[in-house]
């Protein structure tokens, strides 16, 4: 007797819904919030602003002592080469007159070597040339606080260590006055005032 072969119905497998993946807003690489970048920038263009008043400081003062042994020097150099071609033509020139005169030579020699080795000259223009590639770095902070740019960060990091590696050293005394201008025309900039961060910082009297 040949049994009736019953169907028997394949499992149906259960239909799986495709996996919803989850949305992920992905902050782009380096950026930052606003809020995160607006305090970062603003403590920059402080920094920045100080350093550049700083090094004008610097150049100014720099400046003048390069003069005050300079000029000294220019004038003893000048008096000596004086004397000496008067005494050539004089041969009655008293002792003391050539004493003076060698003593004014000496002067004059020891002041050219202490302003050779001092070197404000060369000292003043690499402060001026510090504070010029300075300036250029708070107006690229300037740019980003107006225009909310969270990406000009990164820029404005490797030009800050670009120029502050080769530039001269600040005085604590330089920096401290270069602080209290900064934050005072900062402060005008913000309001909208007219501030002086281009010009060339001057020492109060």
């Amino acid at each position: 007797m040949a049994a009736e072969a019953k169907r028997t119905a394949a499992p149906r497998t259960a239909e799986r819904k495709p996996a919803t993946r989850r949305r992920t807003t992905k902050t782009p690489r380096g950026a930052i919030p606003w809020a995160e970048a607006h305090r970062l920038l603003d403590e920059w263009h402080l920094r920045i602003t100080t350093a550049q008043f700083g090094h004008q400081l610097q150049a100014e003062r720099t400046r003048g002592w390069n003069l005050v042994l300079g000029i000294p020097v220019v004038a003893a150099t000048t008096v000596v080469g004086t004397s000496a071609f008067a005494a050539i033509n004089d041969t009655g020139s008293s002792a003391a007159w050539k004493i003076a005169a060698g003593i004014l030579s000496i002067f004059a020699a020891v002041l050219a070597a202490v302003q050779t080795f001092l070197g404000f000259g060369d000292r003043s223009e690499r402060h001026r040339i510090a504070a010029t590639r300075y300036a250029a770095i708070r107006r690229s902070i300037e740019f980003a606080l107006a225009g909310h740019d969270v990406h000009a960060i990164d820029h404005i990091r490797i030009d800050m260590d670009r120029v502050g590696g080769p530039s001269p050293q600040i005085g604590q005394r330089a920096w401290d006055q270069a602080t209290t201008m900064a934050k005072e025309q900062i402060a005008r900039w913000r309001r909208g005032e007219e501030a002086d961060l281009d010009e060339p910082a001057r020492e109060p009297r």
